[in-house]
Parts: C-alpha cells; sequence; structure tokens
C-alpha cells in the first residue's frame, strides 16, 4: 500500500480546515509537527495489523497537501522546479527525509528506518522538472536524494515515485525520463503510471498492453532491474472504457511480461471524493478482478 508521508503549508494555522491540523508535517524549514508524525504511526500500527507493507512517499510534484510549490515558497521562490536544484530548498527538504525515516513510532517504539512494516521509500509522488527537457536536473536529484537516503542507514527499499515517462533526445516536456532516472545503484526498482483513459491518453487496451509490455521489457533488460506498475487506473466517468476489462487486461499483460508488482491508484472508502479512478468494496466488479489475478499468480489455487 502506498501513502503519503508528506504534507507542508505557508499558511497561518489559524487558517487551517480541520482536517489539515492532522495533515501538515512542515510548516517551516525545520519546523516539524509532532502531530502530524503521531498519525502516521497509526497508519503504520494499523498497515501492520493487517499484514500491510507500505510505501512511503516522501513529496509531491504537485500542490495537493503541499508539494514541491510549497516547499519553494518557504525561501520566497515561485518556480516549484527549483525544489530540484535550489541548494537552500534541498538543504530543509533533506532535514525532513532525516527527521521521518528517525522518526520512533510513538505506539510500537520502533524507528521507521527499521520497522519492516515499510517495504520502500518513493522520493517523490511523479518528479518532473519541466524547466529542463533533457531530464539531467531531476536524473541528478534523484542520485543525490537516493543516496542521501541510504546513508541514512535505512532498512527498506528506495524507488523514484516516477510516472515513466521517456525523454526522445532531450525533447520531452516533462523533464523526467524513464532510464536516466532509474539507472543509480541507490534506485532499487523502478515504477510507471498508466492512465489511458485520460484525455491526454485515450489509448484502447491494445495499445496500453503494448506500453506496459515495454516498460517491463526496459526495466529488465536495459536496468536490470524490478520493475512495479506503481499507479493504473480507469476514469469511473467514462462509460466506453470498460473499467473491469481494463484493470483486469493492464494486470495480465504487466504479469504476463514478468512484472514485479502493482499497485491501483486508488482504494477508497465509499465516501471519499477522489479523482474518479478510485474504487472501494461497493465496486465489486472490480475488485473481484484482483481476487482474479491474485488467484492466477498463486497457480489457482485461491486462498489456500
Amino acid at each position: 500500500m502506498r501513502t503519503w508521508a508528506f504534507g507542508e503549508t505557508t499558511k497561518k494555522e489559524k487558517d487551517w480546515a480541520d482536517w489539515e491540523k492532522r495533515r501538515y508535517f512542515v510548516t517551516a524549514p525545520g519546523q516539524f509537527r509532532e502531530e502530524a508524525f503521531k498519525d502516521m504511526d497509526k497508519v503504520v500500527v494499523a498497515a501492520a495489523k493487517h499484514h500491510q507493507r507500505l510505501v512511503m512517499a516522501l513529496a509531491n510534484n504537485w500542490a495537493d497537501f503541499g508539494g514541491a510549490p510549497e516547499w519553494v515558497k518557504f525561501f520566497g521562490l515561485s518556480d516549484k522546479n527549483e525544489f530540484f536544484k535550489n541548494k537552500q530548498v534541498i538543504a530543509a527538504f533533506k532535514e525532513y527525509v532525516k527527521a521521518m525515516v528517525n522518526h520512533v513510532n510513538t505506539i510500537t517504539g520502533v524507528a521507521y528506518k527499521d520497522d519492516p512494516t515499510i517495504m520502500a521509500w518513493d522520493l517523490m509522488n511523479e518528479p518532473r522538472d519541466e524547466g529542463d527537457t533533457t531530464g539531467k536536473t531531476l536524473a541528478a536529484w534523484i542520485e543525490e536524494m537516493s543516496t542521501f537516503l541510504k546513508s541514512l542507514g535505512i532498512r527498506q527499499l528506495v524507488t523514484t515515485g516516477s510516472e515513466g515517462l521517456r525523454a526522445t533526445n532531450g525533447t520531452h516536456y516533462s523533464g523526467t525520463d524513464f532510464i536516466l532516472d532509474h539507472q543509480f545503484p541507490s534506485i532499487d526498482y523502478a515504477t510507471f503510471h498508466v492512465y489511458p483513459s485520460t484525455q491526454y491518453s485515450m489509448w484502447n487496451l491494445a495499445t496500453t498492453q503494448e506500453l506496459i509490455r515495454a516498460y517491463v521489457k526496459d526495466a529488465h533488460e536495459v536496468l536490470k532491474k524490478p520493475v512495479v506498475m506503481e499507479e493504473f487506473g480507469i476514469d469511473k466517468g467514462r462509460p466506453d472504457y470498460d473499467r473491469p476489462q481494463f484493470v483486469y487486461g493492464m494486470m495480465k499483460a504487466f504479469y504476463d511480461a514478468g512484472g514485479d508488482g502493482t499497485q491501483y491508484w486508488m482504494l477508497a472508502e465509499p465516501n471519499y471524493g477522489g479523482d474518479n479512478n478510485q474504487l472501494d468494496p461497493t465496486q465489486t466488479d472490480i475488485c473481484n478482478t484482483f481476487v482474479e489475478m491474485s488467484n492466477a499468480l498463486r497457480g489457482g489455487k485461491g486462498n489456500e
């Protein structure tokens, strides 16, 4: 289960909504809120109780819950891409990362960096530096941050949180590249995100499956690393896309190609708003696709 281990704000506490009082970890460089860490402690304990392993994302490229746009505001900057190159911002973020991984769970007494419930750390959710279309700036940041994270003595894996976008001769608008970003020894496995039903994609199932197979091939043959389809989903507002068929078809293509793990975006309670890709236990047609795939991966043995 992948979850957010971040939350930043430059707003004054008097302007916070009630939910924000439990959400924000960082209110200024070097100022971390114990209340947020205590809530995360509960998440880790709940995951252990239900035999889940966590992937903890340390930052967000987007403005949801703070993200890079808020990190740069701490230093009077407006370009969120300064997050990847401004020395003050990088130093402050490293201080937060150090505080997070060294945090001792107030319930269990176990430091996060030693907790087997945490399987891996995502450096960032969907990192992009659109200001450098070569992808080199982002790749350098990934190498620096992953090396720093490993130096803290963590006992978990490290990955990028990347969408897996590919640069072609340095011309991709996103400033990120699947191969460049995952090439470093300090990155343990590759990630990519796939949303065929968005207005930016509009792919049929065959095209989507071919793309998925290409990711697995590049990860295994070029990078020589495991690969996780870290986010994938189908917009429930698109009746022209058969959600169960696509969800199962995407997983089948991935695992048939030898892929190493999938994480649907996203699982939610029925009353959670989300972004239309979410599913909850009442959507049994889609939930059953996960049961079906799980049984297939177990060799047809079901829950035995």
